[in-house]
């Protein structure tokens, strides 16, 4: 054993004592058995079953060393022989009451198991303090204050106590902020702050209110493709968005324009007259076969740039389909494709854009796409901020007047809406979205309470919410017109929030999650994990986030449309 020890003090309020860093001594134990325990211990933590026989035969002829009885402990634990590590640690609590590693593994036994933290509690100390447990012990071994601490946060965490479990966890940070139980702790507290998460946001979907949809522009379907006036209209089926060759888009941007805008007409009712055709072809894929569902987002491409304003009323027959439709052909990126088309063809047919919104049965996700292209409208040009501001209000006002009809509100559209008002700061709305908000017509977890709605109305219109468009058709498909996006830049409160998340040990660990294994959160410890020295690092168990399930940052979007996006 080391004669000079490394002993540190901590300015922190709840460590009053010094924290001891080397080799654990132990003055009961004669060098013959402390040999023995350090040729057992790799074996131990490698959760090597072999070793339970030696390590037996040194507890039955040493019951003096708790350090034996722990070890076996674990090692039946990890071997899962949860029975006989019942009784061992039994008998270690019998023969050594105020053993710290028993009492610890007896508090982690009683709340994993049993869910019984008034006895944890009673065991570990009311305040769960270590100093309290042993108010004469001026130091303590690092290992003892990791583990007690470990177990008092899993305590808490079950009596529901976040703030509670995040101050121990403090005290683990401030020793030792790279130690493994500190990391682990990290993951605890993050697994049951992301758990109340999801259980608010579920709460909150639950509570919100949404519009029954249905396909309100049934087409007929068919199995027989269309004929085109141009030939050259072929290559839409050929290839996918980025393997159209350049030439190809060049001969089909050199056709007549009337008789291409026709055909790209077709184009999109071929998709939805031979939607299910494709979907049940779509099935005896074993690999998707992108080249051949790519003809709706080419034929966008191309409206984007070309597209008139006859081309309306089919662009929104597609979005009167189901969503299941909108995913099948443009997957994720449905906006991407259909925005710089409808801000084309729809600009001066405000009207037709605002009976579609008022429309019942209609997709919200629809909606909320010809929502923001009216925005963009505005962003796009300000002179007709006032116009906009007018087709907002008329909308929020037959929401108002409809408030109870089930096949027209939904409370993330009116959100979205809202937010899209909130950024052009037109805050002549404000009057009539309130009746929406206090109606609960309004998802709060999308726009948050009303004193963060009048904030957002309130603060100065930024362009980076001006959303770009292509100038050309190769822009469309090479996605250059996107370096034009303007950046944010972030206000005070956000700088400070940044710093804020910066300091967060959890909002840290979150973000490394998610950047590397793509929308992981941790979940729990499972309940026969062994916590005490020998110390395992506990697994990184980890749970997958559904890609409709609401995204755990709280944007109110889904996953997949959110920080699932890939």
């Amino acid at each position: 054993m080391p004669m000079n020890k490394t002993r540190f003090t901590y300015p922190h309020p709840l460590i009053p004592y010094a924290v001891e860093h080397d080799v654990m001594g132990d003055s009961s134990i004669t060098d013959e058995e402390a040999e023995i325990m350090n040729a057992l211990y790799p074996e131990v933590v490698a959760g090597n079953p072999k070793a339970i026989k030696p390590l037996k035969e040194l507890v039955r002829r040493c019951p003096h060393l708790p350090r034996a009885q722990n070890h076996l402990y674990t090692l039946y634990m990890m071997c899962g022989k949860r029975l006989r590590a019942r009784r061992l640690l039994r008998e270690l609590r019998k023969n050594h009451p105020n053993y710290l590693f028993g009492i610890t593994n007896e508090s982690n036994r009683l709340v994993q198991e049993k869910k019984d933290t008034a006895a944890a509690r009673h065991l570990m100390g009311e305040r769960l303090l270590l100093q309290d447990l042993y108010p004469e012990r001026k130091v303590f071994h690092v290992s003892e204050v990791m583990n007690y601490y470990q177990s008092a946060v899993l305590l808490l965490l079950e009596e529901g106590d976040i703030e509670g479990a995040e101050d121990r966890h403090g005290i683990l940070l401030e020793i030792d902020p790279e130690h493994s139980i500190t990391e682990s702790v990290t993951e605890y507290i993050l697994g049951k702050k992301m758990m109340v998460n999801m259980q608010k946001m579920k709460e909150a979907q639950r509570n919100k209110r949404k519009a029954k949809t249905r396909v309100t522009a049934p087409y007929p379907q068919v199995n027989e493709a269309p004929v085109f006036h141009h030939p050259e209209m072929e290559a839409f089926y050929r290839y996918d968005l980025e393997a159209l060759p350049k030439a190809n888009i060049s001969a089909i941007a050199a056709l007549p324009k009337t008789t291409l805008v026709q055909d790209l007409k077709r184009v999109l009712e071929d998709g939805l007259r031979r939607y299910k055709y494709f979907e049940r072809q779509s099935r005896k894929w074993e690999v998707w076969q992108e080249d051949q569902v790519s003809f709706m987002p080419h034929a966008f491409h191309f409206l984007g740039i070309y597209g008139d304003e006859d081309c309306l009323p089919v662009v929104l027959d597609v979005l009167r389909q189901e969503e299941d439709f909108l995913d099948f052909w443009f997957g994720e990126e449905a906006e991407s494709f259909i925005f710089p088309c409808l801000l084309r063809i729809a600009s001066g047919q405000l009207p037709q854009l605002q009976q579609f919104m008022q429309e019942r049965y209609v997709s919200p996700h629809s909606k909320i796409m010809v929502n923001a292209t009216v925005a963009q409208i505005a962003w796009h040009n300000m002179e007709r901020l006032a116009e906009v501001s007018a087709w907002f209000g008329s909308i929020f006002e037959h929401y108002k007047l409809n408030i109870d009809d089930k096949a027209l509100i939904d409370s993330d559209l009116i959100a979205w809406m809202t937010a899209s008002a909130g950024e052009l700061s037109l805050k002549e709305l404000l009057p009539v979205i309130e009746p929406l908000y206090q109606e609960g017509a309004v998802s709060k977890d999308v726009v948050g309470k009303w004193a963060e709605v009048i904030e957002l109305f309130d603060t100065p219109r930024d362009e980076a919410d001006l959303n770009p468009l292509p100038k050309n058709i190769s822009e469309a498909y090479d996605g250059s017109y996107y370096e034009r996006k303007k950046f944010r830049q972030p206000s005070q409160k956000d700088k400070m929030e940044l710093e804020k998340m910066a300091q967060d040990p959890y909002a840290r660990k979150m973000m490394e999650i998610l950047m590397q294994s793509g929308g992981m959160v941790p979940e729990k410890e499972p309940a026969d994990k062994p916590l005490s020295p020998p110390v395992q690092s506990p697994s990184k168990s980890k749970t997958k986030i559904g890609r409709n399930e609401p995204c755990p940052c709280q944007s109110g979007r889904k996953y997949k449309h959110c920080c699932g996006k890939k």
